[in-house]
């Protein structure tokens, strides 16, 4: 599944080398960190979450349609962690993916928008991916 995942979206697996970096003129980076906060990645030694987003407006599919954005949250903290989520473009929600939480729940049901949009928490040892359409 994890496989099948990635090949749907070109913006996980592009020719190129992210450059962090709005080079496109979309308002968006390609790929951007992000923390509890929004756009301020938590890079020092003690974090034990982080978040990067890969904006799909990078790439494109063979019918030559953008990707989706992409939303990935690592917690590697033994509590769970509430996460700030970037704004995304007018008329798109963020939708819940996968979640590896050990009990394997889902508190959203996949494919559906996310009840509250400017937030998630996400599990303890767990990593949640959310997809932007």
């Amino acid at each position: 599944e994890a496989i099948a995942f990635r090949k749907e979206h070109p913006i996980l697996h592009m020719e190129k080398p992210m450059r962090m970096a709005d080079y496109k003129g979309v308002r968006y980076p390609d790929l951007s960190y992000h923390d509890h906060r929004p756009w301020y990645p938590g890079f020092e030694k003690y974090c034990r979450s982080i978040a990067c987003m890969y904006c799909g407006k990078f790439a494109v599919d063979e019918q030559k349609n953008t990707d989706d954005f992409i939303y990935i949250a690592y917690n590697s903290y033994w509590k769970p962690c509430d996460f700030a989520l970037p704004k995304l473009p007018e008329g798109m929600n963020w939708q819940m993916a996968i979640c590896t939480d050990e009990a394997g729940a889902h508190t959203y049901p996949a494919g559906e928008p996310l009840p509250i949009q400017n937030k998630i928490e996400v599990p303890a040892r767990s990593v949640v991916v959310l997809i932007g359409k």
